[in-house]
């Protein structure tokens, strides 16, 4: 928990900003605050999520704002932030999604923008998608578009064995719902993979 972290234990900025919001939690004084820094660090990012929102989408257990407050600061931390800061793209999309401006159809490019810098930033999509993310995968491209990311992660984030790969092959067939040009798609990139993997002697 970030506010159990010594001095030390973080970066300048980030320090500064605990150290702030530990004793402030208006949103002109926070605002105003984090409007000085010209680039909002990613350890910045979830330090101020951590006291505003306190591990939910919105601040109502945290500092209490109101949704457009809210949107507003996200936005700004969202301008602000490091160009490898995904934390922050997610977060504008939750808060957004949290406080019933946008549906999850509406935001989606954010999540992509966010997967596109940290894979694991694929699973806060998954995870929290529910329905709305069960409708958009009836789109034949956008279900492409996440089996893709899939495979990536499998190689790239978990660097899946020949075992494993053999192993969750059959699911990923099943996710393509029938879809027998998807089905030969997928399957050719799962070759792919393999040669890769056969080729590096990472197996």
């Amino acid at each position: 928990m970030y506010y159990q972290y010594p001095p030390e234990g973080l970066s300048e900025q980030a320090s500064s900003i605990r150290n702030f919001v530990q004793t402030h939690s208006d949103y002109e004084s926070i605002r105003n605050f984090i409007d000085q820094f010209p680039i909002i660090e990613q350890e910045s990012v979830k330090v101020l999520k951590w006291y505003i929102l306190a591990g939910f989408w919105t601040s109502y257990y945290g500092f209490g704002w109101t949704k457009e407050q809210e949107i507003k600061f996200w936005e700004l931390v969202y301008e602000k932030r490091h160009p490898q800061c995904g934390s922050a793209i997610l977060t504008l999309a939750e808060s957004l999604r949290g406080n019933g401006i946008k549906s999850l159809r509406d935001v989606i490019d954010l999540y992509f923008d966010a997967i596109d810098i940290n894979p694991e930033h694929y699973f806060s999509l998954t995870q929290e998608g529910g329905g709305e993310l069960d409708e958009l995968l009836k789109n034949p491209e956008f279900n492409k578009k996440c089996l893709l990311i899939e495979l990536n992660i499998w190689e790239n984030l978990h660097n899946y064995s020949l075992e494993d790969i053999d192993e969750q092959t059959p699911y990923m067939v099943k996710r393509c719902n029938g879809d027998e040009k998807l089905e030969s798609f997928i399957k050719s990139k799962i070759e792919e993979l393999i040669k890769r993997k056969k080729a590096s002697g990472n197996l």
